[in-house]
Parts: C-alpha cells; structure tokens; sequence
C-alpha cells in the first residue's frame, strides 16, 4: 500500500491544479489526496476531517487557505506552505463573483464571495490555534516564500510552532520550488517516520536478539524475494552464479550452512557469516569436506576485515573474503533492480545505511582473542550489547 499524501489547495483553485500534478509526478511512489474543498469555510473543514479519518494520511500540505485549513487537522504531519491564516480578511476586498482558476470536478466554473461568507470564514480562523498538542508543535514545518506580497504568516506561526524555513520564490509554487524546497522537506519527514516506525517495529526490534542471524535472514530475503537482486549481488562479489535464486532452491541453516543455494540435490553456493565471531579455516574446512559443494561460489562475508587464519584461506583460494563494506556496495550498485517496489527499496537503503555504519565502528576495534571478535570469551556476554 502506498503513502498517501493530502493536498489542500487555496482560494479559487481546486484539487486538479498544477501543483497537484507536479507534487504527483515527482512523488511516484505516493497517493496524492486532492479534494476540490467547498466554498463554505466550515463544511470544507468538516469534509477534511472526515477524510483524515477515513484515508489516514501520512502527510498533510496545505497551500495559503488550504495551509490555513491544514494547521486544524490535529494528529497528522503537516507542511504550511505560504499559509492565509487571515484569508477573510483579503476575501473582504473581493467581494464579487469570480473564477475558479483550476477545473472543479462539479463543473463548476465560479464562485461568489458576499460579506456572509467572509463572516463564516473569520469565524473558521479564530479558532485555528487552539488545542496545540505536543505532536502537532513537533511535526507541523512551515514554508514562507521570500517574494510573498499576498500574506505574511511567518511571525504569527513562529508564535505557535517552531519548525519554519524560507525559499526563494512567491505565494504560488512551481516546478523549481516543487523540486529545490518542498519534495526535500518531505522526504526528510517521511524519512524520520520511516526511521520511528522501525524503532517501534516488534520485528526490528526481535531482530536485534542475534546479529549474524539477522543479516543472514535479510540476505535470505533478498534471495527468495528478489532474486534479480541478490543474484546481481553475488556476482558483483565474485561468484560465477551458475545458479538460479527462488524460494525453492534459497536454504537457512542447511546443513549448519548459514545460506546456501541447492540444485537438484547439490549445493551450488555457500555464504558464511561472521559478525561478532572471527573466521576460523579449520571450521570452513570442515563445512567444504561435509558438504562437498559443486561450486566455487563459496563467500565468507566477514565483518572482521583482520583476523589470524585470513592469510591462510586466501591462500586456499576456495573462499572468496567479502566485507560489509563489499556488501553495502554490491546493494547499493544494483539496488535499481528494486524499481517499482518503493517498501523495499526504502528496507534495502536502510540496510545498507546500517551495515556500512557497522563496518565503519568494526575498524577502530581490536582483536582479542581468536573465538571472539573484539573481546575474550570470559566477555563474551557483553558483546551482545557492543555489536
């Protein structure tokens, strides 16, 4: 299911305006939400409250009336762009029919501003800033352009929230501001709410209990559920890959293997895992003389770039030594393959974001003794919160 994100537009436009489409077009992997708002300040408020409770957005974007209408949706992430806190105040100046400048799904082509729907409008606004929550001050960000000659909110949202930038460019968005100022902002919120739910995730965190597991697990993902990928992956680190990767032939723990591939009753690749433990040759030895693969994609995937018997095993020339440095880069080249599939792009980056870190940490470490990675086995109960 795709993130859905709310565009409320301002006065006289409507939800098929130019920044609806660009907001889609740069946003692929999202579902922009643009209802026409009726003109009944109070009715279009009650219509937008109705619809957060139904499609749940991940995202709220309120442009000058619209950013008015937006910043009293409680409980959602919101951007304010150029908001019209006081939009009655200039509607008061245009009394009259006018122009929707954007097509209405109604076919409705004008509308009339009268002194009784400025009325209604100001009673909308006095309101606005009441019952502020927590979440509301932590989450609502605000965009003010520079050149705006047409409203002036940025002191007045200062007063409530905190989070305001400026961009170069007037009341109206187009395409450059799109692309320089506004996707970033929203990119940058949906990234920390990727990151929250992750940190809340029962699964993220059961995943933490054993860390070779772990990346053996998400490797074995990667393998049974895109195979383009993973198979890319081991090329790029050295095998040969005379081999296909399905859910048939991918194997966890086989034959005290951490990940294999099997043919036709024949192991026809091995991945070794090493996180907190150290490469031993007499143990891959003794894997290759039980298994006897017919393969010589065999990978030692390492996070110990130094260890005692890793002179030994390059010299034997069966193994081939990969680090997660090597991991990180071999994803990163060919995650274009994940094209389409925006959930697990977004997990592949985020794994790659992690174990490259990883690898960065593992180098300022020192070798302690030859069981473990970085301390002796008597600490070896404290290495579950150091890896």
């Amino acid at each position: 299911m795709r993130n859905k994100i709310l565009y409320i537009h301002g006065l006289s436009s409507s939800g098929s305006s130019s920044t609806v489409r660009n907001l889609q077009a740069l946003l692929p992997d999202y579902s922009v939400l643009s209802p026409d708002l009726p003109v009944a300040p109070q009715e279009a408020l009650d219509m937008l409250r109705h619809l957060c409770e139904l499609e749940q957005p991940q995202l709220i974007i309120g442009t000058s009336m619209g950013g008015m209408f937006a910043q009293q949706l409680r409980g959602y992430k919101k951007i304010l762009v150029n908001p019209a806190f006081h939009v009655s105040e200039f509607m008061r100046t245009q009394i009259g029919v006018h122009e929707f400048l954007n097509p209405r799904r109604n076919g409705e082509t004008h509308y009339e501003i009268t002194s009784s729907l400025c009325d209604a409008c100001q009673k909308v606004e006095k309101g606005q800033f009441s019952d502020i929550t927590e979440f509301d001050k932590e989450n609502t960000y605000a965009l003010f352009g520079t050149k705006d000659t047409l409203v002036h909110g940025y002191d007045e949202f200062m007063s409530h929230y905190e989070k305001a930038s400026w961009f170069e460019g007037e009341h109206r968005l187009n395409l450059e501001v799109m692309r320089s100022s506004v996707i970033p902002l929203i990119e940058k919120i949906m990234a920390k709410g990727f990151k929250e739910a992750l940190r809340t995730s029962p699964l993220f965190n059961l995943s933490l209990c054993s860390k070779e597991l772990f990346h053996s697990n998400f490797l074995y993902w990667l393998g049974t559920t895109h195979c383009a990928l993973f198979v890319a992956v081991c090329k790029e680190l050295g095998c040969k890959v005379n081999w296909n990767a399905s859910l048939e032939n991918i194997k966890r723990e086989y034959c005290n293997l951490d990940l294999c591939a099997c043919c036709d009753g024949q192991i026809t690749f091995i991945l070794e895992n090493k996180v907190k433990s150290i490469p031993q040759k007499s143990q891959l030895d003794r894997y290759v003389r039980e298994n006897n693969p017919q393969t010589d994609d065999l990978i030692l995937l390492s996070l110990a770039t130094e260890f005692p018997d890793k002179e030994n095993i390059l010299n034997d020339g069966l193994w081939k030594i990969c680090s997660y440095k090597d991991l990180c880069e071999a994803i990163s080249k060919h995650k274009n393959l994940l094209e389409g599939d925006s959930y697990a792009l977004a997990l592949v980056e985020d794994y790659c974001s992690f174990i490259n870190n990883l690898h960065q940490l593992s180098q300022t470490w020192l070798l302690k003794k030859e069981s473990y990675f970085l301390l002796p086995k008597d600490e070896k109960r404290k290495l579950k919160n150091c890896v």
